[in-house]
């Protein structure tokens, strides 16, 4: 779990504090947990973006990177071609065939 520590302003704070004050939620992290889905939610091109750079930092594989975008294997490897990044073809443990493996039945 990542500690966030963030300064919002008077009028957001308020909000923020009302929302656990009226049993929206049970806890700041929920309300965190919250906003950011709806952001994505409102704004897909930022989950391919998240996608791209976690992929191009070798923190996720091809199919873990089309997961979190929402698109294909095959949509994800044309976004990585489109923005300049050679797609890694192949898994480097068995873990990661494996999740490979779970991404693609679902398809």
């Amino acid at each position: 779990m990542k500690t966030i520590t963030a300064t919002v302003p008077d009028r957001s704070g308020l909000e923020f504090e009302y929302l656990l004050k009226i049993g929206a939620y049970h806890n700041e992290g929920e309300v965190l947990k919250d906003a950011l889905r709806q952001l994505l939610l409102s704004r897909p091109g930022y989950r391919i973006d998240i996608a791209v750079k976690l992929y191009a930092d070798d923190k996720i594989s091809l199919g873990k990177a089309a997961e979190l975008a929402g698109i294909s294997f095959d949509e994800m490897k044309e976004v990585l071609m489109q923005r300049g990044i050679k797609p890694k073809l192949g898994t480097r443990t068995i873990s990661e065939a494996l999740d490979e493996i779970d991404i693609l039945k679902d398809i």
